[in-house]
């Protein structure tokens, strides 16, 4: 059900933890996309440099309209895709806030819930660690980005936020009055 344009909220009945799961998944998958998108539209490049160089290259004669043709229309080609390539990722790039704004919704209206899946997951990727059948640095890198969201989420760690918040906003004591009037020095 849509609230407002930028609002959603998951309709009653639905899972909540699954909504978080989903949502969290969704942006790591789409980060691996564009990742994915991105290495494509580079190879798609070099494949189309490499060609153009080796065709160049076996010339044996000044290059005539029919050569021109042919390597225009690869040109072509890869620039309509190279095009099409950055239109998907421009797209999926766009997608990347509106999912995090969808995470945090979620988890900000049922805060134990993501520290729970947050706790889970954390836990699963220690004991791959144990196993060390793992790549142990991207392990450990994904356990430190579930700290990163573990805290913020996590209740203690909002308070804690509060509180320094708190303090940072109050007024400094005046050192001058409370001295003068204990007769000390200002």
């Amino acid at each position: 059900m849509v609230t407002s344009i930028l609002t959603l909220v998951p309709p009653a009945g639905v899972d909540v933890r699954a909504e978080i799961r989903n949502a969290r998944i969704a942006r790591d998958r789409v980060q691996a996309l564009i990742a994915l998108l991105e290495s494509q539209r580079s190879d798609a490049s070099a494949t189309l440099l490499k060609t153009i160089a080796a065709d160049f290259a076996a010339l044996k004669d000044a290059p005539n309209k029919a050569f021109a043709d042919t390597e225009f229309t690869k040109y072509s080609a890869w620039s309509t895709a190279d095009q099409d390539f950055g239109k998907r990722i421009d797209a999926f790039e766009s997608l990347e806030p509106l999912i995090d704004g969808y995470v945090d919704q979620l988890a900000a209206g049922h805060r134990a819930e993501i520290v729970a899946i947050l706790t889970e997951e954390r836990d699963t990727l220690e004991a791959q660690l144990d196993k060390e059948e793992a790549d142990t640095t991207a392990v450990e890198a994904r356990i430190q980005q579930l700290d990163i969201e573990l805290a913020k989420w996590s209740t203690s760690a909002k308070a804690k936020a509060a509180r320094l918040r708190k303090v940072a906003k109050s007024p400094a004591p005046r050192r001058g009055k409370s001295a003068k009037k204990r007769g000390g020095r200002p």
